[in-house]
C-alpha cells in the first residue's frame, strides 16, 4: 500500500493537533513541604492528590526528598484546579502511616477586607 504525501502530511498535523489536545494548555507547580516526627524511621513518602477533601485520586511516591530539615516535592497540577493534598510515610517493610493533615491548593485568599475611601 503506497500513501501519498498529501496524505502522509494530513496524518502527521491530525497526530500533532491529537497530541497537543491530550496535553494541558496550562500548568503550575505547587511546591509542598513537611516535616516528620522520626525522619530515620521513614524508607520513603507518598503525596495523595484529589479534587475535593478526603478524595485521593493520585497517588505519588516521591521517596525522601529531602530539602533541609524539610522534605518537599513539586506538584504539577493544571492551572485553574484547586487541589487538596495529604501525605504519608512508610517505612522499609512498606507499612504506612494515616494521613497527615491536609493541605489545600491553592490557599483561598478568604473574604476581602472592607475597602475605605482615600480623598476625594
Amino acid at each position: 500500500m503506497r500513501i501519498s504525501r498529501s496524505h502522509l502530511a494530513r496524518i502527521l498535523v491530525a497526530a500533532g493537533l491529537l497530541a497537543l489536545s491530550s496535553s494541558p494548555a496550562f500548568a503550575r507547580t505547587e511546591n509542598v513541604r513537611w516535616q516528620h516526627p522520626a525522619p530515620n524511621s521513614v524508607a520513603g513518602f507518598k503525596v495523595h492528590v484529589g479534587p475535593s477533601s478526603g478524595n485521593y485520586s493520585q497517588t505519588i511516591d516521591v521517596g525522601l526528598p529531602v530539602s533541609g530539615s524539610v522534605f518537599a516535592h513539586a506538584l504539577n497540577v493544571s492551572n485553574n484546579a484547586a487541589v487538596y493534598i495529604a501525605i504519608t510515610a512508610y517505612d522499609s517493610t512498606g507499612r504506612e502511616s494515616a494521613f497527615s493533615n491536609e493541605g489545600f491548593r491553592p490557599v483561598p485568599l478568604g473574604q476581602p477586607g472592607q475597602p475605605t475611601l482615600v480623598g476625594n
